[in-house]
């Protein structure tokens, strides 16, 4: 019983996660996109939608962890797998402590910056969902596609940045 074949399975555990931040994603670019017309309660309530969505990724990836450590041989890297699932479950984090803070410090007005911010981490959530499964289907030039877009959205990302913070620090708040 020690001896067990390759565990396929990790793709569909690991897109089962994607599916989480996706919708996690998703949910906060909304956030982002109607925050302004929100009222308190309605404010809440999206990040608790959030939160619920969170939990829900911590679970999924025990899962896979706990699979992880259970199986022999795995179809790509077992190192490879652990930080994926870390860092995708870091990704679902991030986005709940940014709609807690929003909400902790009764931010009533969100600007172009973050609803732009949100839009970009959403696309870039769809792009890695692609991956995984472009992965399984061991298409490796649609892979490098996908990271291709990737880092186009990052540098567009970049760039929002630096925009903001020079807005920020310029006293000269504007619209992109």
């Amino acid at each position: 019983g020690f001896f067990v074949p390759r565990e396929e399975k990790f793709f569909d555990m690991m897109t089962n996660q994607m599916d989480n931040v996706l919708k996690c994603a998703e949910k906060f670019s909304l956030f982002m996109k109607e925050f302004d017309n929100l009222d308190e309660n309605e404010r809440r309530k999206f990040v608790t939608d959030i939160k619920d969505l969170e939990h829900k990724g911590d679970t999924i990836t025990h899962e896979i962890i706990e699979t992880l450590n259970k199986t022999f041989l795995t179809p790509i890297d077992r190192e490879d797998i652990y930080e994926t699932v870390v860092k995708t479950d870091d990704v679902i984090d991030f986005i709940y402590t940014v709609s807690k803070r929003l909400e902790l410090y009764k931010i009533s007005k969100v600007d172009d910056y973050m609803m732009h911010m949100s839009r970009i981490a959403f696309q870039c959530v769809k792009e890695l969902k692609n991956i995984l499964i472009l992965m399984k289907a061991k298409n490796t030039q649609a892979v490098k596609e996908s990271l291709v877009k990737i880092h186009t959205l990052e540098n567009e990302a970049d760039e929002i940045y630096n925009s903001a913070m020079a807005s920020l620090f310029s006293g000269n708040v504007k619209e992109i």
